[in-house]
């Protein structure tokens, strides 16, 4: 199901066990119900309208504060469409998205979608996919092999002597690296020269009735 975002509106998606979610009501066509719990124990039940495959113009990427901690939000256009991805700077999703990011070309359409799942055989996946003109966009950082364009990495030595709170401090210096690159990107005004008329953006409803649940409150296939 393709759905467009209504003239002169906004559509926000935050992302919620991999998927980018709507906020809804009961009874409202698409809406699924997803049961949460807190931190802190608070038990509580929402409606959300699932979307995959965001299609559209990158124009702005803001960072800002909340109660919940700092967000990174993503905002898209094409003509009179505009959407908007929030995720925490904090997981795995602006991570990923980050690492991707310079492989972008911003004068283009991005297609955004998240991923959360665990495979028959290895660790749990989770991240952002991200494709233009069909072709799947890589890490720029990392060539399967080692870490590329500065990085922070830790050696195997290293490693070995390393506990919690170092691994703590590695992580928040690669979060801070990462955010100092996004924040560092240009990215092209948006004129209609650079639209795509015939291309609103476009947001893929996953059909789902069976309801989601989640033990947080949000947030905790690669192509």
């Amino acid at each position: 199901m393709t759905s467009k975002v209504e003239k002169g509106n906004v559509l926000y998606l935050s992302v919620v066990g991999g998927n980018m979610v709507e906020a809804s009501e009961e009874g409202v066509e698409g809406a699924v119900k997803r049961e949460y719990e807190t931190s802190d124990g608070t038990k509580g039940t929402k409606w959300e309208i699932l979307h995959k495959n965001l299609t559209g113009h990158l124009k702005t990427i803001a960072f800002d504060d909340s109660k919940y901690g700092e967000r990174a939000t993503l905002r898209f256009q094409n003509g009179e469409d505009k959407a908007q991805l929030s995720f925490p700077t904090d997981s795995k999703y602006f991570a990923d998205f980050a690492k991707k990011a310079p492989n972008l070309d911003l004068s283009k359409e991005i297609s955004i979608n998240v991923y959360d799942f665990e495979p028959e055989e290895g660790k749990r996946l989770t991240g952002v996919s991200l494709k233009q003109d069909g072709d799947k966009v890589n890490n720029y950082y990392w060539d399967g092999k080692k870490t590329l364009h500065g990085m922070p990495e830790v050696s195997k030595e290293e490693r070995k002597e390393y506990d919690s709170d170092d691994w703590k401090m590695f992580f928040l210096k690669v979060k801070k690296f990462l955010k100092k690159k996004v924040q560092a990107m240009k990215i092209p005004e948006y004129t209609p020269e650079t639209k795509n008329t015939d291309t609103p953006i476009k947001e893929n409803k996953k059909e789902d009735t069976k309801g989601i649940n989640s033990n947080s409150d949000e947030d905790d296939l690669p192509f």
